[in-house]
């Protein structure tokens, strides 16, 4: 038991490091050092199936229904593809999921104490990546065993992650969930954070935490001033985006391929939807961005009519290309993995989280884990990042003690 909570240990120390020289072995499948210690809870759950709670139980059968429902949708794509780049492709989606959902169960199965001090753990190791990434830069931008690339854009704060944005996400939510522990009071909790995010140079970390606080505030004011701040706020977030956050996405729109990449790939993940509202599996993932993506840059265009550079989303939809083929988001992702059921699944899991949090008054869980919900749609992938599952999961187990205290009175 005590060999198995300094595992867990090990594995909070080791959740920031999300772009490791292990990439190198397997690809973004091995690139978390967190990939180092997972082996070791395989082994353990292997022995202990007889111990499997009811939330790994449906968590596999789950899993189980859905891998089935891929194979079956596989023999609808391979007649118009290799079937081996079929199953290849798929597969690889597979085990990349897995370890996130292994993670989930690993910390789900701790106690909240045990929780805690992990929190600890992650959020010294996030701060000491700032401190690094501000004070010695060339530690973390250049390639060495704890980066498996050198910067991409080295003006900007990386920490141990890959890029700015995954860095801005996984320092915030760790700061998040240390001042849940800490009973950090609400003021110093939103100044501390909105300046967390804002030196983190990334934009859409600190876009996303500020409508998060505003979201908040409509929710958990009184009945009238309810609707007059749901008709003033989005009115005052307009103003200042058009006046002080727009501006600092310009370069992005006039240089980069980012806003047509992203705009592109959510409008194919929605026709993706509409062709195959069950989803299309694992295996049927390419083939439908192959298939739906000229359409879904024609339907971004006519919602953006601007010039905007489509180089990188266009090289998305040749037959048999691969690297970085996404939606660059979580959820727009498994919105053609699993279509409808995992929609349904995902609004229904969070809202009964937020609900309970709304109840007992916990601010700080309440604005986490709208941050989480509005990242995961917008600009946050699953891939390689621990410290999602890791979120999840304690807000689960928070969930559980809330419930249980309202019995209890």
């Amino acid at each position: 038991m005590k060999s198995q909570k300094l595992m867990f240990f090990l594995l909070c120390f080791l959740i920031p490091f999300e772009s490791t020289k292990l990439a190198a072995i397997g690809g973004v499948f091995t690139a978390p050092a967190g990939m180092i210690v997972i082996p070791f809870f395989l082994i353990i759950g292997f022995l202990n199936l007889n111990k499997i709670n009811n939330l790994e139980r449906r968590g596999v059968v789950i899993f189980s229904v859905f891998l089935l429902y891929s194979l079956i949708m596989s023999l609808f794509f391979i007649t118009d593809y290799e079937p081996s780049f079929i199953l290849d492709r798929g597969s690889r989606f597979i085990l990349i999921i897995i370890p996130t959902i292994i993670v989930f169960f690993i910390c789900a199965r701790q106690d909240l104490e045990t929780l805690s001090k992990g929190i600890w753990i992650i959020s010294s190791v996030c701060l000491f990546s700032l401190f690094l990434s501000l004070m010695f830069p060339s530690t973390v931008n250049n390639t060495s065993f704890i980066q498996i690339s050198n910067a991409l854009s080295p003006d900007r704060l990386r920490g141990f992650t890959f890029e700015a944005s995954t860095f801005g996400f996984q320092i915030v939510i760790s700061l998040m969930l240390f001042s849940i522990v800490n009973k950090t009071s609400k003021p110093l909790y939103i100044i501390a954070i909105t300046f967390i995010a804002f030196i983190s140079t990334s934009k859409g970390t600190l876009l996303c935490f500020i409508l998060s606080v505003c979201i908040y505030a409509i929710l958990r004011s009184h009945y009238l001033l309810k609707y007059i701040l749901f008709l003033v706020i989005p009115f005052l977030f307009i103003i200042t985006f058009d006046t002080y956050v727009f501006p600092l996405f310009a370069s992005d729109i006039d240089n980069t391929t980012s806003i047509a990449t992203r705009g592109t790939m959510l409008f194919t993940s929605l026709i993706s939807l509409f062709n195959y509202p069950l989803g299309t599996g694992f295996f049927g993932y390419l083939p439908s961005i192959y298939e739906n993506g000229l359409l879904g840059i024609e339907q971004f265009q006519n919602v953006y009519p601007e010039h905007i550079n489509f180089e990188e989303v266009l090289r998305y939809f040749i037959s048999g290309e691969v690297k970085g083929v996404s939606t660059k988001t979580f959820f727009f992702d498994w919105v053609i993995f699993a279509g409808w059921p995992f929609i349904l699944l995902f609004f229904y899991i969070n809202i009964k989280l937020l609900n309970v949090f709304l109840k007992n008054d916990n601010y700080s869980e309440v604005i986490c884990l709208i941050f989480m919900i509005i990242s995961l749609m917008t600009y946050m992938s699953l891939d390689a990042r621990f410290c999602i599952p890791f979120a999840y999961a304690f807000l689960f187990l928070r969930c559980k003690q809330s419930l249980m205290q309202n019995k209890s009175i």
